[in-house]
């Protein structure tokens, strides 16, 4: 029996080479409300910088729920000066 339902692909997780994988007891909305900070990650690392201070609040609230959102943000920055310079 096969703890494990799917690996999830996203171009967050894909940008950051790292895998996520998905039991199979994970609630539909919980996994659903992951893949929206996924998403908000992703344009956090290539938005204006204007967007990215909105969002920025949005992110760190929720993925402080899963993880800790001040590794993530680091990363995110780090990506953003990689881009094109922004902050």
């Amino acid at each position: 029996m096969n703890q494990y339902e799917a690996i999830v692909k996203h171009p967050y997780i894909d940008r950051q080479n790292k895998h996520f994988i998905l039991l199979n007891n994970a609630e539909p909305e919980t996994v659903e409300t992951f893949m929206i900070v996924l998403d908000i990650a992703e344009k956090l690392c290539t938005c204006s910088d204007e967007m990215y201070m909105k969002l920025l609040p949005i992110f760190k609230e929720f993925y402080s729920l899963v993880g800790d959102a001040e590794i993530e943000i680091e990363f995110i920055k780090k990506q953003r000066k990689e881009s094109g310079g922004r902050s």
